[in-house]
């Protein structure tokens, strides 16, 4: 019984001058097995310790040991989104800042 291809695999087929490859559906494949998963901490890790010097705001969290509410209230204080990548000197500095900031917001 022949499977019906999608347009990504007959352009696939054309590019590789008609040789038809199949990989077996297995779970890594799919990218929701455990060597998927680790592979993905492993290129995150990768980014996190960049040349620029900059590193994660999530990583940098965890590694100063921040309770989860402190880094939540520190990526509000800096206007930090999910993903940001900050140098250490900067980190550092928007944590004193938010330590020293005036509580109330001046009500």
């Amino acid at each position: 019984m022949a499977k019906k291809i999608d347009d990504t695999a007959a352009s696939a087929v054309e590019e590789t001058g008609g040789v038809t490859v199949q990989a077996p559906e297995t779970e890594a494949v799919k990218g929701v097995g455990a060597e998927a998963v680790k592979g993905a901490e492993a290129v995150t890790e990768a980014l996190a310790e960049s040349p620029t010097g900059l590193q994660d705001v999530d990583e940098l969290i965890r590694t100063h040991d921040l309770p989860a509410w402190q880094g939540a209230a520190l990526c509000r204080f800096a206007g930090w989104a999910p993903g940001k990548a900050v140098s250490e000197a900067e980190f550092e500095k928007a944590l004193e800042g938010l330590a020293k900031r005036p509580m109330g917001g001046g009500r």
